[in-house]
């Protein structure tokens, strides 16, 4: 009963999540010209205001790679310092980052969402985390995504991603223990060629999201965004 109802809800927030990109329609990242000559205590005075939130200390267990074979990481910096804005509206999140993504990046920092969340009435909110890394692969080894019911580590999905960026570049916005979402900045290759290696590497996109690979296809075109989810 307890499986069943915890897999109800992480589809509802699927479905909702779904619909949000479906109907933003964002391209790539792009900063308001007001915030080009932000510094980060103006960003975060900004988001304060905007949420009505004060961030709290962010800490993340930071690991390295010490077997390429294995994929083996241990513990080498016990903490990473951080701030983190705790459970802002879905729409709002996503606008927040989208407002400060360039800047936050150009400070030596990473802003991304995480942590998503439902309240009593099923509305969705994620929390937005500011992270002294530049690396958006070290942000997913920080969210310790690893797929285990697909035979996926946290390090294949890591290279998966890596793999993709010889081809075109995108931005990590949302890394998750069990979701991730990207904005794609340059065209692909191909997007059909895109949309298969998504299913392959993700079924849940397809099989628990759009209903079949020429909605994937039109959803990639037209939205520019990309979204995994394994359930």
């Amino acid at each position: 009963m307890i499986y069943k109802k915890c897999r109800y809800i992480n589809n509802l927030i699927l479905i909702l999540v779904t619909v949000l990109l479906c109907s933003c329609g964002l391209g790539k990242l792009k900063v308001d010209e007001d915030t080009k000559q932000l510094t980060e205590s103006e960003i975060i005075a900004a988001i304060n205001d905007i949420t009505g939130k004060e961030p709290v200390d962010n800490s993340v267990e930071k690991y390295r790679l010490v077997d390429k074979t294995s994929g083996r990481y241990e513990l080498y910096d016990s903490i990473v310092p951080g701030i983190r804005y705790i459970a802002v509206e879905q729409q709002r999140a996503y606008d927040i980052v989208e407002q400060y993504f360039d800047n936050v990046k150009r400070s030596g920092k990473y802003i991304y969402m995480t942590n998503i969340s439902l309240d009593e009435s099923y509305r969705p909110y994620y929390d937005i985390v500011i992270a002294p890394e530049t690396d958006q692969f070290e942000i997913i080894r920080l969210s310790k995504i690893e797929p285990v019911n697909y035979n996926l580590t946290n390090l294949d999905v890591v290279n998966w991603f890596k793999d993709k960026q010889r081809e075109f570049e995108f931005d990590i916005i949302v890394a998750d223990v069990d979701r991730i979402e990207a904005v794609i900045n340059t065209e692909p290759t191909c997007y059909k060629r895109l949309a298969n290696d998504i299913y392959q590497f993700c079924p849940d996109v397809i099989d628990q999201g759009h209903g079949d690979m020429d909605e994937l296809i039109k959803y990639l075109k037209e939205n520019r965004r990309m979204w995994f989810w394994w359930d």
